[in-house]
This record gives structure tokens, sequence and C-alpha cells, in this order.
């Protein structure tokens, strides 16, 4: 069963690039290819932390070859001057004499959010009309099933869009079988 983009997500979307964000995970894999079924032109962005799986850079790579491009991101300052095999999470570790925690998440605004944020800032500056495209699931936790579909956030200065909000699990499997991706 093909999912449907809602007609008011198409009228609230109108012409403004997507900018969809792909992680190597399942969800946000199923995003993209939602996005290209229902031919929403979109393109894609990762963010490099530099602490990935081996696993997770292979399956990027084989998602270019089903997909496209996918634009890499990375906050550049953790991989400047940076010991090698060190770049990015690693460095950042070392920076705070810390490791990331539950209440310490100073990882993922690092190594996530503000690179995707000033990516996006580059695409408005240049003077493209975005809205930023996540594979957020409610039922993935308790903080996400709170969530709308869209909102205005602040720290990224850009309208977020979560078109799988009300997808199940089996949803993403489903999408991700009938294009035959793992």
């Amino acid at each position: 069963m093909r999912i449907q983009i809602s007609s008011a997500s198409r009228k609230h979307l109108g012409v403004r690039l997507v900018v969809a964000s792909v992680s190597g995970g399942k969800d946000s894999t199923a995003l993209a290819l939602t996005l290209m079924e229902n031919e929403i032109p979109h393109v894609r962005v990762f963010a490099d932390t530099g602490f990935e799986a081996p696993e997770t850079y292979q399956y990027i790579d084989l998602l270019r070859t089903w997909l496209g491009p996918i634009e890499v991101v990375r906050n550049e300052a953790l991989w400047r001057d940076a010991l090698p095999g060190e770049e990015g999470m690693l460095t950042l570790i070392r920076r705070k004499k810390m490791f990331p925690s539950r209440l310490m998440r100073f990882c993922t605004q690092q190594l996530k959010i503000f690179p995707i944020r000033d990516h996006l800032r580059a695409l408005q500056d240049r003077g493209d009309d975005m809205v930023s495209a996540v594979g957020v699931r409610a039922e993935e936790s308790a903080a996400r099933a709170q969530m709308a579909e869209w909102e205005f956030w602040d720290e990224m200065d850009a309208e977020i869009w979560r078109p799988l909000l009300d997808w199940t699990e089996q949803d993403v499997i489903d999408m991700h079988r009938r294009h035959g991706l793992p």
C-alpha cells in the first residue's frame, strides 16, 4: 500500500524546497522514499558525526544509488586539527572532558542540529524558501507522540515537517520492502 502525502500537507508545503534529513536509519530512509513516491522535489542531507557505525556509512552509499545525491554536513570545527580517526564525536568528548549522556546531550546539538541548521541557513541565504523534513514517528516515544506534523523550530530558524508522524514501524518496513531496500 502506497502512503500518500495529504492534500493539506501538499498545500502547506507549496513550492518550497524540501530538505530531507537522512541518517542511514529506517525511518529517514522511508521519509526519502515517500517523498520520491509522492513526486515531491527534495534534496537529502546527512549529518556526519564522525562516529557512525561503518554499516551506516555503507548504507548511506547504498542509498545514494537508490535515491541520488546525499549531501554530507558536519561540524567543521570538530574536524579541524583533530587527531586522525578522532574527528567529530571523539574531538567533542575530548573538548568537553566528558561523555554525552541522557541528561547531557551535547552531541546531538553539536553534531547534528548545528550542522543541519547551518546548511539550512546557507540555502536561505542563497534565496531558497525551504522546509526541513524529518522521519520522526509518534510511536517512537512519548515526547515524539506530542509533536506536531508541522511546526516552526526557532533553533533551526525553519519550519519542520514530520510526514511520517502517524506511521507505524510496519509502514516503514513495508516501504523498504516495496523498494527492495534492506
